[in-house]
């Protein structure tokens, strides 16, 4: 997720409009718009004060730590790429990848409480 995604969704999940975010960042309401829309970005000064409004690192506004996290987790490079691939695929094939991916996790599991 973007910069500017991340800046919406922190606010959004917080329930505040863009003036209100505004005010306690202490800049206008339309630099948030401009953040959150992806025309500018903040300065570092401005971005560690929507960090700490928002009680977050500036690394985890600015890093796609999901995406990172994701990468170190999976140990096997092919399946990895696999997913990353995946990621850009309409939505209803990705919903068919699931699926599957789902029945193979079943049957796993299934198959490991059955040699217990």
């Amino acid at each position: 997720m973007d910069l500017h995604k991340r800046i919406k969704k922190l606010r959004q999940d917080k329930e505040w409009t863009q003036q209100e975010l505004a005010d306690k960042v202490g800049v206008k309401q339309k630099q948030i718009s401009s953040y959150e829309t992806g025309v500018s970005k903040p300065s570092a000064n401005v971005l560690m004060r929507i960090a700490e409004v928002f009680d977050v690192s500036t690394d985890s506004l600015l890093a796609d730590l999901e995406r990172l996290s994701a990468s170190k987790s999976i140990k096997d490079i092919e399946l990895l790429e696999y997913f990353q691939a995946v990621d850009h695929f309409k939505e209803e094939d990705k919903q068919a990848i699931k699926k599957v991916l789902d029945a193979f996790v079943t049957k796993n599991k299934l198959e490991e409480l059955v040699t217990k």
